[in-house]
């Protein structure tokens, strides 16, 4: 199926999900992301919901591969709603790699962004060091005036935010 060739492999997969075991969805989640079917991506979209923890990750991690920028809001919205470790990073994994294939690296973290000035708490926080993984000097202004936060959670966010940060931009405020 990796190789397969002609138009009808990735409906047919992306139609078939719904009525596989789960160890079958997740590896057809894993084909549709190795060949970035992007025109299937509410399928992946719709297994993110799934009962099954492994076909939940594999959904979650086979977006970074099938969405696209215009996406990058519900891709947020999971990341929040995520309810497991695993499920938290497999997606903050995809917000990253979707904002990656945003042309401009100044323009990248702007939905990340957008979403940290309405969080708080823990979400603001896991919205920060995913803002670090994508970069950009706004994301680290966001960053950096985040460190004189009061609330804890915030704070604690940005310093690993700084300590995770994608290049080199931050060392030097570490430093300070």
């Amino acid at each position: 199926l990796m190789r397969t060739g002609g138009d009808a492999v990735m409906p047919a997969i992306a139609a078939a999900l719904p009525k596989l075991p789960p160890a079958s969805r997740t590896a057809m989640l894993e084909v549709l992301a190795a060949r970035r079917a992007k025109a299937q991506v509410e399928a992946v979209f719709a297994a993110t919901q799934d009962e099954d923890s492994q076909v939940r990750a594999a959904a979650l991690k086979a977006l970074g591969d099938t969405a696209s920028a215009q996406h990058l809001p519900r891709l947020i919205d999971l990341l929040l709603a995520a309810s497991s470790s695993r499920d938290q990073s497999a997606a903050q994994r995809s917000v990253v790699a979707v904002s990656d294939q945003i042309a401009d690296p100044e323009a990248r973290a702007a939905q990340v962004l957008a979403c940290v000035e309405k969080a708080e708490g823990k979400d603001r926080a896991l919205l920060l060091r995913t803002a670090a993984r994508i970069g950009g000097k706004k994301a680290l202004d966001v960053v950096l005036a985040d460190l004189k936060s009061a609330d804890e959670d915030t704070q604690d966010g940005a310093v690993r935010a700084l300590a995770d940060w994608k290049d080199t931009a931050a060392a030097a405020q570490m430093l300070e």
